[in-house]
């Protein structure tokens, strides 16, 4: 296993996400940037046309 990431998984709720580090806080940092990717993907090819 790399020594940290993230990735999405599935959940009965919605979605899940697991971040993993040598640290707690490197797993804190990957789940954020983890909710970042998520949150950005959805702008994709809205970014510019006034729809957000």
């Amino acid at each position: 296993m790399a020594k940290r990431g993230h990735k999405t998984i599935e959940h009965p709720a919605d979605m899940g996400i697991a971040g993993w580090g040598s640290t707690l806080e490197e797993a804190f940092e990957e789940v954020a940037l983890a909710v970042f990717e998520l949150a950005a993907d959805g702008l994709v090819g809205r970014i510019g046309t006034g729809s957000y």
